[in-house]
């Protein structure tokens, strides 16, 4: 994320250190409104952009060795003076419940993994889900989906980050905490944003779902048309 000039620019200037259905999306369009853009979010970009995005990050994630891949962050952080910023929920049973209701029940459901095979959106997603589960399991030896690994994951982020460059972030506590810690002034007149991750979310996966049952309609028909078509060609022969 970097903070708009006027002109292109590739400085990191903030990274997002929060797990995802942390408020995320809300952190993202805030700092779009402060002027820190463009601010890359799962949803906004990786998503709808996977058939591009996907190969990249699924190459640059497999050139790596499970050593270099755990101190990837540890570099970033080391190799930038960027601000980092862990936003957080109010407990780590309210995130567990967060993520529970929303990737566990989409990534976690055997009908989608098949609708994933024609739509490159899911594919990439369950890829990069199930990446994100295994790297877990070898670090910390938890699964993703508990408390303990949120517990973890945010000490992990305290202690890698120097206390000058961290910022924690809820979305309850408004502009003031991300504004001041950033330099920036507060919109005037701009409530901070409230964008419903979960909704955002599942808006997006429902479109593609309904896209991935309608190439599996397709080729049901166009199998049958063969199977049939080709039924009829032998009969007329005969």
């Amino acid at each position: 994320m970097s903070k708009s000039s006027g002109q292109q620019t590739t400085s990191l200037q903030v990274i997002g250190a929060g797990l995802p259905r942390t408020s995320t999306s809300s952190l993202q369009t805030a700092l779009h409104t402060i002027g820190f853009a463009p601010c890359y979010h799962t949803i906004t970009d990786f998503l709808p952009r996977a058939r591009r995005h996907g190969p990249l990050w699924l190459a640059a994630m497999r050139a790596s060795s499970k050593a270099e891949r755990q101190k990837i962050l540890a570099k970033i952080v080391k190799g930038y003076t960027a601000i980092v910023v862990l936003s957080v929920r109010t407990s780590p049973e309210a995130w567990l419940d967060s993520v529970s209701s929303s990737i566990a029940a989409v990534f976690g459901k055997q009908f989608a993994y098949y609708l994933a095979c024609f739509v490159p959106e899911l594919h990439f997603g369950f890829l990069m889900n199930n990446l994100w589960d295994a790297q877990t399991l070898a670090k910390h030896n938890i699964g993703v989906r508990t408390t303990e690994y949120y517990i973890k994951h945010n000490e992990h982020i305290r202690t890698l980050v120097p206390a000058a460059r961290l910022l924690e972030s809820n979305a309850a506590d408004g502009w003031g905490p991300l504004c001041e810690f950033l330099g920036s002034e507060k919109p005037e007149g701009v409530a901070f944003p409230r964008r419903n991750d979960r909704k955002a979310a599942r808006g997006l996966i429902a479109s593609l779902v309904v896209y991935g049952v309608g190439i599996w309609v397709a080729v049901g028909v166009c199998a049958w048309v063969a199977v049939w078509g080709g039924r009829s060609l032998v009969g007329m022969g005969a």
